[in-house]
């Protein structure tokens, strides 16, 4: 039986749009999907039913079509309209942040102030009428037309004013407003057809599940801080773990449970495979020579997700598929049977993806929110309350945790490029959420300092976070000195023929710390360089401070420091020692000082080096 032969009394249409709100959950991945689960009420006959939902989103993945129900009524088939060019328009509900929603209440605010007008108008004329009658003489007349004459010119040119307000306006509402209409139809545009046979008239709903594009996620970190006015007092670190969403889908999301989900639904399952790898001796010649063959490996097409999005066409096209039949959900009906659902396909391979199934929510609290999934793969968050999430540009952000994570604050300077001293936190996550890699704002005692990254952190793992600069403690760094002096020829006698005639420039660099005792730094780490030759004929050594050895170690060190990770520290006096920073630290040729806080002198380290080199050769 076609579309055109049921009786119209049995034929429902139900407008999606104006049933948002019966949207009960989404699941928002960060790859540009969305999953939604949304109940569509209806008012069955008895006997066959034909229910068009329409206007829902153009953004339809036709392969993620799930329509589930319980009851005794029968789902007999389930039409698939792509979307279409000639789609019904009717009038959408406006966001009420939306460019045509503000022009709409500018409008009505200006229609208010034109009705005040008119009525002081009004009233000036009456009083002015009353009075006339009541003045007697000229001189009262005089003061009274002085007196009312201005006064209501003053509310004649305000009422042509905002006539001239309103119709502009009242045009550029005109204007948003069919700009709105055709924007908001075009993305949606989707109906999905679902015929029921139903035993008896009654109420019932339909569960309709889909997955959308144009809808994702991004996390955001807000670090707070909280540093010691001294070295006794303790330092905190909280960092409020949220999701930025935007969606555009069509369709608004009001008052929906959120889930947030880090799986990547576009990605296929195929796995590569390797062909036989084959050699073979070669017809001429005694040299057996073999290249490897070109080894097959699959092009992206092969592991793609097919994207099946008909967005409006020249002419409406249906699929369908009859299945046996299902049961459709109904508060009067009986208990749901297993398999229940009804999944759309085309008669093709499965798709790479396959929609999570949403299952009967357990109890949660309502205050952070739940990691219901977590693996080594993808984790799902479940945003606890309802969330609002409408379908604009805006990024529409929502809470998912605050951590209390341990940190421990270190201070940092580097002179030679700046003289500021810095705070960094090395911060444990001793949280059971994965930190996902994302932008964040970082507040230091309730003040806002700077931007920061942070990247993919698992439980137990770290990361750093720059809190700025302390300016309680100061670091002078003067020019560098230099003493140049050249070595004489050898003699027969000379004990040191290797440094005889050769070019020796010593270098040195003194930091100064001030430290007025008003800093809460327990430990000061001072970084600095000296340079690192890549010639074997010249040579670089360190002088002050004394015992750091070799900036580089020989490839044959048996010590297990040539990687330059654990170099050991030298005491250069009280409260100050120093040693080769670690290379994924400082890097190559670089120094770190550790110096102890809470000195009210100041503090002066020194770095001094020279460069030795043949007398004929330059250097730079």
């Amino acid at each position: 039986m076609s579309e055109s032969e049921y009786p119209a009394s049995q034929r429902i249409t139900v407008d999606a749009a104006e049933q948002d709100h019966r949207i009960r959950a989404v699941t928002v991945f960060q790859t540009d999907r969305a999953e939604v689960r949304r109940r569509v009420a209806v008012e069955l006959k008895r006997g066959q039913n034909y229910v068009d939902i329409e206007r829902l989103p153009s953004c339809i993945n036709e392969d993620s079509i799930l329509v589930e129900g319980i009851g005794s009524a029968v789902i007999l088939d389930v039409v698939y309209h792509a979307p279409n060019s000639t789609f019904t328009q009717t009038t959408t509900t406006l966001v009420d942040d939306s460019p045509t929603a503000v022009c709409h209440r500018e409008l009505e605010s200006l229609k208010q102030d034109r009705n005040i007008a008119r009525e002081q108008f009004k009233f000036l004329s009456s009083y002015g009428r009353s009075l006339d009658s009541k003045v007697t003489n000229s001189e009262e007349l005089a003061r009274f037309l002085d007196m009312f004459g201005p006064r209501q010119s003053e509310v004649a040119k305000r009422l042509q004013d905002l006539d001239l307000q309103i119709a502009r306006t009242q045009k550029e509402y005109e204007e948003k407003r069919k700009l709105h209409r055709i924007e908001h139809d075009e993305k949606r545009c989707t109906k999905i057809s679902v015929v029921v046979y139903a035993d008896n008239d009654g109420k019932a709903e339909i569960m309709l599940t889909y997955v959308v594009s144009h809808a994702s996620w991004t996390p955001l970190y807000d670090v707070h801080a909280s540093v010691g006015r001294s070295q006794s007092s303790a330092s905190t670190f909280d960092l409020h773990y949220r999701a930025s969403i935007t969606q555009t889908t069509g369709e608004d999301w009001s008052s929906v449970k959120l889930t947030l989900s880090t799986a990547s639904p576009r990605l296929g399952t195929a796995i590569p495979s390797l062909s036989p790898w084959r050699i073979r001796r070669l017809q001429s010649g005694r040299t057996r020579s073999w290249s490897p063959p070109e080894v097959f490996v699959p092009s992206p097409a092969i592991v793609q997700v097919r994207h099946d999005y008909r967005y409006c066409r020249s002419r409406s096209r249906s699929r369908s598929r009859s299945r046996s039949p299902r049961m459709i959900h109904s508060e009067a009906f009986r208990p749901p049977s297993p398999g229940a659902g009804l999944l759309l396909d085309r008669g093709a391979p499965a798709p790479a993806y396959e929609p999570p199934r949403i299952r009967a929510p357990s109890p949660m609290r309502w205050r952070d929110a739940q990691a219901v999934l977590s693996d080594s793969i993808n984790t799902t968050f479940a945003i606890p309350g309802r969330s609002s999430i409408q379908s604009d540009e805006t990024s529409h952000k929502v809470v998912i945790q605050v951590l209390y994570l341990q940190a421990d604050v270190e201070w940092i300077c580097v002179p030679k490029k700046q003289q500021n001293v810095f705070l960094r936190c090395d911060v444990v996550n001793t949280s059971d959420f994965t930190l996902l890699p994302g932008v964040g704002r970082v507040f230091l005692n309730g003040n806002f300092v700077s931007r920061a990254h942070i990247e993919h952190v698992v439980p137990g793992g770290s990361f750093k976070i720059s809190l700025g600069s302390d300016p309680n403690l100061r670091v002078t760094y003067p020019s560098v000195r230099t003493l140049n002096h050249t070595t004489p020829q050898p003699t027969f006698l000379s004990r040191n023929k290797e440094d005889a005639n050769k070019n020796i420039t010593t270098y040195s660099q003194r930091i100064t710390i001030r430290d007025p005792g008003s800093s809460a730094a327990s430990q000061l780490h001072i970084f600095d360089q000296v340079p690192v030759s890549t010639d074997t004929i010249i040579t670089v050594k360190v002088l002050v401070p004394p015992g750091l050895g070799p900036a580089v170690l020989p490839a044959n060190d048996t010590t297990g420091k040539s990687n330059g990770k654990t170099r050991d520290w030298v005491q250069v006096r009280k409260g100050v020692k120093a040693r080769w920073a670690p290379l994924d630290v400082g890097g190559e040729g670089v120094v770190e000082w550790v110096c102890d806080a809470g000195i009210s002198e100041d503090t002066e380290l020194e770095l001094s080096w020279e460069v030795s080199a043949p007398v004929n050769e330059r250097w730079q």
